[in-house]
């Protein structure tokens, strides 16, 4: 490894949301940790993006445009993987935004468990601005019925090497992350939680024509919260805990029996190392890569 070289390479996918870039990076920007690089990977932008990433002058960011739109993360992170130079691996969504302390955090978690990934707690913010905290588990082992976004991970690079690049959401039935971190978990990778909430989600999935608009609103308001209220993070995690308990104390007997019944399926799912998530979409999309194509019509990208 060069002297030179990162400890950590954020890798982030964009296309086409400039103004929501803006406001990753900006948190990135103020992480505690400093010693990182951001490769910052457009799939055929047509869009400001380049000359956003140029107004930060932070010269470690570095903008590459891909001359072929993949349609996809996959193809713009397995080409930021491979200009990689850190000793470990961060995938930052254009869309998602970071606490300052999630770099530092992540390394102390993967010091302490001395673990392959860790993952952090992450909290999804819908347009009504109610919140849904993920990748909670009892033990803090990551099973693949856990939905763990990409931005949520940090790992050793040599990762790449056993488990692969990223798949074409057209060869999976789940999201191209997913597919990758179930891949890393059936090679046996220590996969371990990071207890503490230091992503926000904006997830574009939930927001119908957010490409097409250029919705960055929530973006905007989000960053400045993370930035000026140093109660949000304890907000979240409260309101999320509320809204759980409110759904848990309203469910039907009905309700009770179908989540014990999946709860059963997907044990028996995961010990024949079967993903539930590829499973759900496959009943409800069929064909590899359903399950994308209906976020991008959603999104209002159109089919690819």
């Amino acid at each position: 490894m060069n002297a030179k070289s990162p400890l950590i390479s954020v890798v982030t996918a964009t296309y086409n949301r400039s103004n929501v870039l803006y406001y990753s990076l900006s948190l990135l920007q103020k992480q505690e940790f400093r010693d990182w690089e951001c490769i910052i990977v457009g799939d055929k932008c047509t869009d400001d993006t380049g000359n956003v990433v140029a107004s930060f002058n932070e010269n470690r960011f570095r903008f590459i445009n891909l001359d072929e739109n993949t349609g996809d993360q996959a193809g713009p992170n397995n080409y930021g993987c491979r200009l990689a130079r850190g000793k470990y691996i961060a995938f930052l969504n254009h869309d998602d935004l970071w606490f300052p302390d999630h770099l530092s955090s992540m390394l102390q978690t993967m010091d302490s468990r001395n673990a392959d990934l860790v993952y952090a707690m992450s909290a999804i913010v819908f347009r009504d601005e109610n919140v849904l905290v993920k990748g909670i588990n009892e033990d803090g082992i990551y099973e693949p019925n856990i939905f763990v976004p990409a931005s949520a991970w940090l790992f050793r690079r040599e990762m790449l090497e056993s488990v692969g690049s990223w798949k074409s959401f057209k060869q999976t039935h789940c999201t191209p992350s997913q597919d990758w971190i179930v891949r890393s978990w059936k090679k046996k990778n220590k996969i371990i939680m990071n207890p503490r909430l230091t992503v926000l989600m904006v997830y574009s999935g939930l927001r119908p024509d957010s490409y097409k608009d250029r919705e960055f609103e929530i973006n905007k308001k989000l960053c400045n919260l993370i930035l000026d209220n140093n109660g949000y993070r304890n907000e979240l995690i409260l309101r999320s805990l509320i809204e759980s308990a409110g759904a848990e104390s309203s469910m039907s007997f009905r309700k009770n029996m179908k989540r014990l019944i999946r709860g059963v399926v997907y044990k028996v799912l995961i010990k024949m190392g079967i993903p539930p998530l590829s499973v759900l979409n496959f009943i409800k999309y069929g064909i590899h890569g359903g399950f994308i194509q209906y976020l991008r019509v959603k999104r209002g990208l159109g089919k690819k």
